[in-house]
């Protein structure tokens, strides 16, 4: 809006001009005498997403393992005695203890039929595969072995014979 005596620029809502001071006129517009602009095309609203409602978040229950009245507070998972997990040393150390040469067969033999821990059942089961394959190999060298001197026979006796040395 501007001063109508000055011609400075003030603002709408302003009742004298910061210029010059002139009290402003202003006409009196009504509501109803406002334009209103033409109504656009009626616009559709976006179909809504489907709501889903909030997750409902409750502590969890405690798990009971019936099958071997193990309790555990919640939160955790329920593994019994039977099935825990081994720690990395703990494989580190049935290792060592296997190698051993007679101490260690002895407890290979205990930990492979005992009904303790499941993992370390399993582990020292695993020691017995390298056992197995030296076994297998050595029982088919001595075959080969006794093949060979089968086979070559005769010519085997000459070899130790002294009478058939030349000197």
């Amino acid at each position: 809006m501007f001063c109508k005596q000055c011609g400075a620029t003030i603002p709408d809502t302003a009742s004298f001009c910061t210029s010059c001071g002139k009290v402003v006129e202003r006409a009196n517009v009504t509501a109803t005498e406002v334009p209103r602009p033409a109504p656009a095309a009626p616009i559709q609203p976006a179909p809504a997403a489907p709501v889903q409602p909030a997750p409902a978040y409750r502590e969890p229950p405690k798990v009971v393992n019936n099958t071997y009245n193990y309790t555990v507070p919640s939160g955790k998972a329920a593994v019994p005695p039977e099935y825990a997990p081994l720690s990395p040393w703990a494989y580190f150390g049935l290792s060592l203890l296997y190698v051993i040469p007679v101490v260690g067969f002895i407890f290979l033999i205990i930990h492979s039929a005992n009904g303790g821990n499941l993992n370390r059942r399993n582990f020292a089961r695993f020691h017995w595969i390298p056992i197995i394959i030296s076994a297998i190999i050595t029982v088919l060298y001595i075959i080969i072995g006794i093949i060979v001197i089968l086979a070559v026979g005769g010519s085997m006796s000459s070899l130790f014979d002294p009478s058939g040395w030349q000197t």
